[in-house]
């Protein structure tokens, strides 16, 4: 028919070359490359974002944390939270895990810390329980044995073999209340003739070997075993009977060699430095408000000139980490997420009396996938701000994580890098072009061989 676009060369007509055939296979292989990349740009497709007010109306939002403290020990670690609608939640304990970590950078895990059964607590009043009928108004009552940081390492590498510390401040109510105390608890242990020497410190008077010896809560109850420290710190009771039963049991030093059950032997502390790793889920309030990691103890006074804050972040994160994660995967490599940026960083503060401030803003991100039987994800972004600064006079350092939720809203939407019209096109385009090209390579290669044989 005259009208027909598709006429066909008989095929005794056409003829076939070594040159065609190769150049048949290379144009096969490289339409099928162009064809592979350009489905692959088709089906990864690409994110659009845009910008409205967050239609959130959830009442909460899951916050998680993995942080470590290099120089807080894990029984004076504290987390507190505060928002603008009066919520005051102190010292959290439900849902956050301590773990006691060693060295100046954290790395080495101690294992899981656990409260101690038995708690000091604050004696009040002029006469503590407990001394009365042990000696304590013997004015032959021998008591402790006062140390400076000429005496302190040399007295305590000589015998006994055993030391029991009580570095104390004189500006601290603690140590005030537990002086009586420890003077007739010292009065005891050598009328019963226990093998442990009852030492004190002060430590506004050496200042330098408390530092070195990193005490930061005052009192701090300490055994030592020829001079290096033993197991953690005493957070019993301060009375005498149960810091007898606690050297006693710990040392296996009794009255007159008597027996008694020894508890497990307390390992020498491996690590100068002593930090914890605290790991936690809580549920915030919608609302600004702000998350405190800072020293606290109801049975002991802080120094913030000898308080180290600096800390590593591990996990900081906003939402559920498992769409978090989902989300993440399904985003595009080089979209710029701001999903957990304080991540792998480490904050450290040289000088004395000072804290972190990290001040986040919050932004609510919805991802809407291109399948239409997901319900879009919502997942939060942050814009951190951290900076080092001065506490108050007399005020503990602590690292402040302040939070603001902002009131717009990113919408991120997954759609196809094309339509699927012009997908098509460019496949046939694709085909169609390099058949055309690889067409007149072959007929230019046919006529220049054919040249020679005409002349």
């Amino acid at each position: 028919s005259a009208a027909d676009m598709f006429r066909k060369v008989p095929g005794d007509l056409a003829q076939r070359t070594g040159s065609g055939g190769v150049l048949s296979l290379v144009a096969l292989l490289v339409m099928g490359v162009l064809v592979l990349v350009e489905t692959a740009t088709y089906l990864s497709g690409r994110v659009e974002s845009a910008l409205g007010l967050d239609e959130n109306t959830a009442p909460t939002i899951p916050f998680t944390f993995d942080v470590t403290v290099f120089a807080v020990p894990c029984q004076y670690a504290s987390v507190d939270v505060y928002d603008f609608v009066g919520t005051r939640a102190l010292d959290i304990r439900k849902n956050i895990v301590k773990r006691e970590v060693g060295g100046h950078d954290g790395q080495a895990d101690l294992g899981h810390w656990s409260e101690p059964k038995e708690r000091a607590e604050d004696e009040d009043g002029d006469d503590p329980p407990h001394v009365h009928g042990y000696g304590a108004g013997d004015p032959d009552a021998v008591g402790s044995m006062e140390l400076d940081a000429g005496k302190f390492y040399p007295t305590l590498s000589s015998g006994p073999v055993w030391a029991f510390v009580n570095f104390h401040a004189p500006w601290c109510p603690y140590c005030k209340n537990l002086a009586p105390v420890w003077e007739a608890f010292a009065a005891e242990v050598k009328k019963r003739g226990v093998q442990v020497r009852i030492v004190k410190v002060n430590c506004v008077d050496n200042a330098k070997l408390c530092r070195e010896q990193q005490v930061m809560g005052y009192p701090t109850l300490r055994l030592y075993k020829m001079g290096k420290p033993v197991g953690r710190d005493y957070m019993g009771m301060r009375w005498i009977d149960n810091m007898l039963k606690y050297i006693e049991e710990t040392t296996g030093e009794t009255e007159n060699a008597r027996q008694v059950t020894r508890t497990a032997p307390s390992p020498m502390k491996s690590h100068a430095t002593t930090g914890c790793r605290l790991i936690g889920h809580l549920r915030l309030n919608r609302v600004p408000g702000s998350i405190r990691i800072h020293a606290k103890s109801d049975a002991h006074s802080f120094d913030a000139m000898s308080t180290n804050i600096s800390h590593s972040v591990r996990t900081m994160a906003f939402g559920d980490l498992h769409t978090k994660a989902q989300v993440s995967r399904a985003l595009p490599r080089h979209y710029p997420g701001q999903f957990s940026p304080l991540n792998g960083k480490i904050f450290s503060t040289p000088a004395d009396r000072q804290g972190v401030s990290h001040y986040l803003k919050i932004v609510s991100t919805e991802y809407r996938s291109r399948s239409y039987f997901r319900a879009p994800q919502v997942v939060y972004q942050m814009v951190p701000s951290s900076h080092v600064f001065v506490e108050e006079e007399n005020a503990v350092p602590e690292v402040k994580i302040t939070y603001d939720l902002s009131s717009n809203a990113i919408i991120l939407s997954d759609r196809n890098a094309r339509q699927w019209y012009e997908f098509l096109t460019n496949l046939c385009g694709l085909v169609g072009g390099m058949y055309t090209v690889f067409s007149l390579i072959d007929k230019s290669v046919f006529h220049l061989k054919a040249q020679p044989k005409q002349n």
